[in-house]
């Protein structure tokens, strides 16, 4: 499945990146992993004042603690901007029991 980018103002220097999530990862902390400690993709010249995530499977996301409530996001619908639900994004951990690997975009500034 194919989706569109929405267009959104960014001014500045942004990150982008994707990665993909295997089935049965719980709570696969973005930060650590793809952040400058991890894979040196996100958070580098984005802040977090802007997330928008494109996905191909069912996931549920925890934004900024794993202790935050479950967002369920569903692959029929395939995007969300994470920054619509809070002010700024400091990390955020993906679930994936879609039962199939889950490939993500993600678009940071």
């Amino acid at each position: 499945m194919v989706q569109k980018m929405r267009s959104a103002a960014i001014s500045g220097e942004y990150d982008a990146d994707q990665f993909t999530i295997a089935t049965g990862v719980s709570e696969y902390d973005v930060l650590a992993g793809r952040g400058p400690d991890g894979a040196n993709k996100l958070w580098v010249n984005g802040t977090g004042e802007y997330v928008f995530l494109q996905f191909d499977e069912n996931i549920s996301i925890k934004i900024n603690a794993t202790t935050n409530a479950s967002i369920f996001c569903y692959a029929d619908r395939g995007q969300i901007n994470l920054t619509e639900l809070v002010r700024e994004v400091d990390n955020f951990y993906i679930t994936n029991d879609s039962g199939n690997t889950v490939t993500i975009d993600v678009v940071m500034a």
